[in-house]
């Protein structure tokens, strides 16, 4: 009778110390799981943050070209598009400023950067764009003190803003790191005590879904948001498709985009970048957003991936990250294609069933902060249609896993027979859903165009 008791106690006691306990762990447990919704929101805010500096950059750069422009042509159209570019540049600072939060120890230091940006951006107005609007003459003494402040405004932005983000960034995925890892601790804790704490635990792993999915649905509409749209053009026939290997979502690590520098050349570029998901998307843009900003102040494409290469290496959060980039330059007066191809797929000349290509012309962008790119040029023919798509057509798989490969690709191309890019990058996409059973495992990003109807 005793030892009946001695058990009855014995549980009594256990199921109140259950009683106690199971609360404390599952406050401890929502407390954990609202100071990771705290960090998730924080790490959301520098990604959109590092954008803003990227759009400051293009802003920057789109103003002065359009007071270049200005002060040539003398065309109002030229004015309103620098009085745009000034409004974005002020949008965007004020936003970047305003998220600048993180760092308590130094918040003055963050706010420092900016402002010397804002600072060196009016005095570039103030000695540069303000005079020549107003008809100074006399632009060469201009644009000599114009490029320095220029130079001193970049620096800031990519030695100053650019790094502080990066800190930013590490610093919150250290922060989040340690709080998952409490969590466990706190999981594993209360499982020892008592079985039921297996539904906390399960809890916070939805809780951690449940983010993971709010922030890629913050990304898709960003992405959707900056959806490169490609109007008729009066010379060029261009095709293009995106595909994401990320479910439920139509964002991911490769982009392309074709881009009017003026009247006479277009951008095209394609790229993938290292990662998938909501990180690569964000990259993507910041990809598509420096090199429309560079191509708006550089014409030789080389130079165009040379300092877009250091741009990327010193905004990068990882050493790991890089971009596999194909970057050209068409010009309808020559009808040349002015290229660099850093370490991207082969890309393809197609005339009827003849196929060619040309591989990589230097390394990936990302690596060495140094490296200088070199542009060749090819003269295209009104029946050849370049063909650009990310690794993710090469490394297409079969139900056997089999990649489909650069030959492939090739006897693909052959057999389209295709009159135009469109129903050529159509043809191609078939065969491709075909080949996999809709069952693609990578982000896929595919442009062609040729001269339209043959004018030079």
């Amino acid at each position: 009778m005793n030892r009946v008791r001695f058990s009855l106690r014995g549980l009594i006691v256990a199921f109140g110390l259950v009683a106690l306990i199971l609360p404390i762990g599952l406050v401890g447990l929502f407390q954990v799981i609202q100071q990771l919704n705290d960090i998730n929101r924080d790490v959301a805010t520098v990604r959109f943050a590092q954008l803003d500096a990227a759009e400051m950059l293009r802003a920057q750069i789109d103003e002065e070209n359009a007071i270049r422009g200005f002060a040539v042509r003398r065309d109002p159209r030229e004015r309103r598009v620098a009085d745009e570019a000034r409004s974005d540049f002020a949008m965007h600072a004020a936003a970047l400023e305003s998220k600048r939060i993180f760092d308590a120890v130094e918040p003055a230091v963050e706010r420092t950067g900016v402002e010397r940006a804002v600072a060196l951006n009016l005095a570039w107005r103030q000695t540069v764009g303000t005079p020549i609007v107003r008809g100074a003459r006399d632009t060469r003494a201009l644009y000599g003190t114009g490029e320095a402040i220029i130079d001193r405004f970049r620096d800031v932005m990519s030695r100053e803003i650019a790094p502080r983000l990066v800190e930013d960034y590490d610093r919150l995925l250290v922060a989040r790191s340690l709080k998952i890892r409490n969590a466990s601790y706190i999981g594993y804790g209360a499982i020892v005590v008592v079985g039921i704490e297996l539904l906390a635990f399960a809890l916070i792993l939805t809780r951690l879904r449940y983010e993971l999915d709010r922030e890629r649905t913050v990304a898709e509409a960003l992405q959707r948001g900056f959806t490169i749209v490609t109007p008729p053009n009066p010379y060029l026939d261009v095709a293009t498709h995106y595909l994401s290997a990320m479910d439920g979502a139509r964002v991911g690590g490769d982009a392309y985009d074709v881009f009017a520098i003026d009247d006479d050349r277009r951008l095209i570029a394609i790229a993938d970048v290292s990662g998938k998901g909501v990180n690569a998307a964000i990259d993507a843009l910041f990809v598509r957003n420096a090199l429309r900003a560079f191509a708006s102040e550089y014409t030789d494409v080389g130079t165009i991936v040379t300092r877009f290469n250091a741009l990327f290496c010193a905004s990068e959060r990882s050493s790991e990250s890089f971009v596999e980039l194909f970057v050209a330059v068409y010009d309808r007066r020559t009808a040349t294609m002015e290229y660099v191809n850093a370490g991207h797929e082969p890309v393809y000349i197609v005339r009827g069933n003849a196929v060619d290509s040309f591989a990589a012309t230097g390394p990936i962008v990302g690596i060495i902060r140094d490296e200088t790119f070199t542009a060749r040029s090819r003269r295209l023919a009104p029946d050849e249609i370049v063909f650009l798509a990310t690794d993710g057509l090469t490394e297409a798989r079969n139900a056997a896993g089999e990649f489909l490969t650069d030959a492939g690709v090739r006897r693909w191309l052959a057999e389209a027979t295709a009159p135009s890019p469109t129903v050529l990058v159509e043809t191609i996409v078939q065969r491709l859903r075909a080949y996999t059973r809709k069952s693609e495992r990578d982000d896929l990003a595919i442009v062609a165009f040729r001269i339209r109807g043959g004018r030079v």
